[in-house]
């Protein structure tokens, strides 16, 4: 089993009352997923992806909601618009995407405004990776944009986001002029 995938299961260990849904960016990884979950768990594993119909999907999403603590696996492009699933309690983002907008649209099908539970949010990635880059990226990327709009919610960094993750990431080089190059990355590919 890989370390996303063992993570994963232990915060669904530490939530064993509670709703989960996984977001996935592939099939094979739904599957995989919900492979490992069905052996590990005994509790109901849901899996959703954009090839069930819309009766079938009507139905596993009411099942998955009259569930105590059921596990929902799916792509992340599966849900469609108009989707509120505000009962969920533990989100988990899986794998990335390339923006923001893409990765938040799933998990804000968990965060409605007349909800009454709250709905905690993880972003599982590996440190020193092509992955870990594009988490930082795509957070600063939504950084500059809500400081661009003068925002004062700068979204990952203002609640509980580790910003040290970026100290892994950014290299600062000085020039002989005083000026600063700022480098992304040290993906150790091994």
């Amino acid at each position: 089993m890989n370390t996303k995938l063992l993570k994963c299961i232990d915060i669904c260990k530490k939530h064993a009352d509670k709703k989960i849904a996984i977001g996935c960016t592939r099939l094979d990884v739904v599957d995989y997923y919900a492979r490992h979950f069905r052996k590990q768990f005994d509790r109901p594993v849901f899996v959703h992806t954009g090839s069930l119909s819309k009766p079938q999907r009507v139905k596993l999403l009411k099942e998955y909601e009259q569930s105590d603590n059921g596990i929902l696996i799916c792509t992340q492009q599966s849900l469609k618009a108009g989707v509120n699933m505000g009962y969920v309690d533990i989100a988990i983002v899986q794998g990335l995407r390339w923006n923001m907008p893409a990765i938040s649209q799933w998990y804000f099908r968990f965060i409605r405004i007349d909800q009454t539970n709250v709905t905690t949010v993880y972003f599982v990635n590996y440190t020193d990776t092509i992955e870990s880059n594009l988490f930082a990226l795509i957070n600063a990327k939504d950084t500059i944009v809500n400081i661009t709009e003068q925002r004062d919610d700068c979204s990952l960094v203002a609640d509980g986001f580790d910003e040290s993750i970026l100290d892994t990431l950014l290299s600062y080089v000085f020039s002989d002029e005083g000026k600063v190059n700022v480098g992304w990355g040290k993906q150790k590919i091994q």
